[in-house]
């Protein structure tokens, strides 16, 4: 393997990482937790750690369903991972009874955290008789819970220390009626956990408040090397202006209503081009774009791509003229799509379009980047319309942040920097003990 940078920290030579996904395998669910596994299996192994990743085995022509399968990084290190069959994270029978039903989740959220508890098992007889070598550090990622209970029980088993990756907020995907029982499974469970790491502040800081002690940040990395792409052969100012959107779409967290608002703005007093918005997604996610353009008169405007390649995608996203994203505006929950992070890695311009719940406003004083949510219809048409013209100052781009986004590197040597501080005396006593503010990647 490649010498690890002199500026870099020491690794630990021998770190398990558990997962529900893992890129390739699960490339249509769960984008931000599978992008998340690949950044740091591949950072990990390239900073010469000895990297095994284990993660649900959900497809029958997975390679890992006869054996453990190694991985090559693109700087030609490797990683192994093992897929481990066992059951899903569905939802209970909707034929029981109502009452039946609540008191089994609460019975499962007690004791699993969520169903996905029953594939936490499995995952715990298979690597301790799959002879997987004791590791020196585990990781365990969040959604679901699963990986969490895993890591606790391997952590106590082998004696070694484990650290909390939490993708969404502690009480992801359970009503207000079973939160108090899961706070107890949460604060239970990551008592033992060396460290604690969130994607977002707000949601670290929910957190703190839950387990009682210090939750660090590290925020979803952009791709390494992401750059400014050639602009489209036609000169600014000319031709069809295009607006991509990719992956999923959650009505009850995302509207669409400004965004719609600001272009049938531009249509109806003639300013700038034609517009048409791609939507690489699913038919249910193109369904919903196209059902709500048609309320105005926009239908036609809307292009149906389907589901895209990694290939695909990445062409369609360098030729648009920019990229959009429709924040979250679910009360209580601020945070950003992590759409975003992949998008910027295009090099392309964002348009953010519709209210915010408070996640892009501490993005932007993060990233030190000027504030250009288009909150209303009438913000969005002002930004397209400067955006026709060839100005992008109504748009995020990547080369305006002033303090740099989290890249792929820059998590793994976050990563490795705690791993590091694992192996020092004292150090998961002084973590518990210090409760520190926490932005973008810790700075312990």
């Amino acid at each position: 393997m490649p010498a690890t940078n002199a500026n870099s920290p020491r690794m630990s030579p021998n770190i398990l990482i558990i997962a529900w996904e893992h890129p390739g395998v699960h490339s249509r669910q769960g984008t931000a937790l599978v992008r998340r596994i690949g950044q740091l299996a591949r950072g990990l192994a390239d900073l010469n750690g000895v990297v095994t990743v284990a993660h649900r085995l959900t497809r029958d022509d997975d390679p890992a369903r006869h054996g453990p399968v190694r991985e090559v990084t693109p700087d030609g290190n490797t990683y192994v991972r093992h897929a481990i069959p066992g059951p899903s994270a569905a939802p209970l029978a909707t034929r029981w009874p109502v009452v039946i039903r609540r008191v089994f989740t609460a019975l499962t959220v007690f004791r699993d955290g969520d169903p996905s508890g029953r594939w936490a098992r499995a995952a715990y007889s298979y690597l301790r008789s799959a002879g997987i070598a004791r590791p020196e550090v585990i990781i365990g990622c969040f959604t679901p819970r699963a990986p969490l209970a895993v890591a606790a029980r391997l952590s106590r088993c082998w004696g070694v220390p484990w650290i909390a990756d939490l993708q969404d907020p502690w009480w992801e995907g359970s009503s207000s009626a079973v939160r108090p029982v899961l706070g107890q499974w949460t604060r239970r469970v990551l008592r033992s956990a060396a460290r604690i790491v969130q994607v977002s502040p707000e949601w670290a800081s929910q957190t703190e408040r839950v387990v009682g002690r210090h939750v660090a940040v590290a925020r979803h990395a952009i791709r390494a090397g992401a750059a400014e792409p050639a602009r489209k052969a036609e000169p600014p100012g000319s031709g069809v202006f295009t607006i991509l959107y990719g992956g999923s779409l959650n009505e009850d967290e995302q509207d669409l209503t400004p965004f719609l608002e600001g272009i049938a703005r531009l249509r109806q007093l003639g300013i700038g081009r034609e517009i048409a918005v791609e939507i690489a997604g699913s038919d249910a996610v193109w369904r919903k774009f196209h059902d709500a353009a048609a309320k105005y008169g926009l239908s036609d405007r809307i292009r149906r791509l389907g589901w895209l390649d990694s290939v695909s995608f990445s062409a369609r996203a360098s030729a648009a003229d920019c990229l959009l994203v429709i924040p979250l505006v679910l009360a209580g929950r601020p945070g950003v799509p992590s759409k975003l992070y992949d998008y910027l890695a295009y090099g392309r311009p964002v348009l953010i379009a519709g209210g915010d719940s408070g996640g892009f406003q501490s993005l932007m004083r993060e990233w030190q980047h000027p504030d250009v949510v288009a909150r209303s219809g009438e913000e969005v048409e002002r930004a397209l319309a400067r955006a026709m013209r060839g100005d992008d100052g109504g748009l995020l781009r990547l080369d305006r942040c002033g303090g740099r986004p989290l890249t792929e590197r820059d998590l793994a040597r976050q990563y490795a920097h705690w791993i590091e501080q694992l192996g020092r005396p004292g150090s998961r006593s002084r973590e518990r003990e210090t409760m520190v503010a926490s932005a973008g990647t810790s700075t312990e």
